[in-house]
């Protein structure tokens, strides 16, 4: 890869602003602690935490796939795409919970409390849907990289930073 302009150092920073990004879900389940499954409350809760942490890890995902295609880094291709297809099962899986958890809330919440509650769970349900489409596209874009051939003589420098042409002098 060449080294002129600072490509690799970009190239690093790409990965790690995914992987930093792709970590933003772990540190909302973190901060939850103690955990507490058999509480429907609190899953509901914490769905609703998670929901709002997927939308910057699928972007870090996103970001890493991006520098891996421009590189053609085949295996990290397929691996963010298995990531990404592992991702929109368990959040199909979640959702799935979530809706059962809310229908236990639904008879213990109070009538006046329904509505937020309401809006809260549209809310989740919506981000976790775009969330799981958008994982699944990735995840699909992604694994096609373990069966297309290697794209020899593609310029890696297409990246992130391009040195601008020269106008010839006039």
């Amino acid at each position: 890869m060449p080294t002129g302009y600072g490509r690799p150092v970009l190239t690093k920073t790409a990965y790690a602003v995914g992987v930093v990004l792709m970590l933003t879900p772990v540190v909302n389940f973190v901060s939850a602690w103690p955990v507490r499954l058999g509480a429907a409350d609190w899953r509901f809760q914490q769905f609703g935490t998670l929901a709002a942490g997927l939308a910057p890890a699928t972007l870090g995902l996103a970001i890493a796939l991006y520098t891996a295609r421009a590189l053609d880094h085949r295996r990290t291709q397929g691996v963010i795409g298995v990531l990404a297809l592992l991702g929109a099962a368990a959040v199909a899986g979640l959702l799935v919970n979530f809706g059962l958890d809310a229908l236990e809330l639904r008879a213990i919440i109070a009538r006046e409390g329904k509505g937020p509650v309401l809006q809260v769970a549209l809310k989740a349900v919506t981000q976790s849907l775009v969330v799981a489409v958008a994982l699944t596209l990735l995840g699909v874009t992604g694994a096609r990289a373990w069966r297309r051939p290697a794209q020899l003589g593609r310029p890696a420098e297409q990246l992130l930073v391009q040195r601008p042409a020269r106008q010839a002098a006039q």
